[in-house]
């Protein structure tokens, strides 16, 4: 008998069992089903493709420029905003829009899931007051992404932060555009997202 893989498999009724070294796997139609609905469902991003057609307005500079700032109140009042945060606008295409949704729970994962979209991503920092800027972008339609959070920052291990991530879709103008990212301004809030 084989020692860490499947041994044999005994078919009996409706059950399937994978007897292995350290025991049997029951159901495992239904563990097939779950990892079939899994691959189909994870790589959502993955069956829109990426088309350069769809990303040529974004490149280059514009003439179009960004002041804005991002903030949450907490259940007590208090303000808090994305001091030190990266805030992102990437280009409103089905590919990016698929890659965020994918990913709205973490910014960094969801650059790096862009692949060739990436590039066309411009990114600016929040100051201390949760203002940002950004210049010489080309006009069109963007999406604005950042995250607030406090407490511990949540990049060492075992580290717990509160607070979210914001995203919102903006059409840039020639000239300086205003946006305010908060949970009370976005239209449809859901998880700090309003991409419509």
């Amino acid at each position: 008998m084989q020692t860490g893989v499947v041994a044999q498999l005994i078919k009996g009724g409706q059950r399937t069992y994978v007897k292995t070294n350290g025991g049997f796997m029951r159901n495992l139609n239904m563990l097939a089903v779950i990892g079939m609905a899994l691959a189909f469902a994870l790589p959502v991003y993955a069956k829109t493709p990426f088309s350069a057609k769809d990303f040529a307005a974004y490149t280059g500079k514009g003439k179009a420029s960004v002041e804005g700032e991002a903030f949450v109140k907490t259940e007590n009042g208090e303000v808090r905003n994305c001091s030190g945060e990266s805030v992102f606008l990437a280009p409103y295409t089905p590919f990016d829009l698929a890659v965020i949704k994918a990913f709205f729970f973490n910014i960094d994962v969801a650059l790096k899931k862009a692949g060739p979209a990436a590039p066309y991503w411009r990114e600016s920092t929040c100051d201390e007051e949760g203002k940002f800027t950004f210049e010489d972008i080309p006009e069109g339609t963007w999406i604005a992404i950042t995250i607030v959070r406090w407490g511990n920052s949540g990049r060492v291990i075992g580290g717990q932060s509160e607070g979210g991530q914001l995203g919102k879709k903006i059409d840039l103008r020639s000239g300086k555009n205003r946006i305010i990212m908060d949970m009370k301004n976005l239209r449809n809030p859901m998880f700090g997202f309003d991409l419509k």
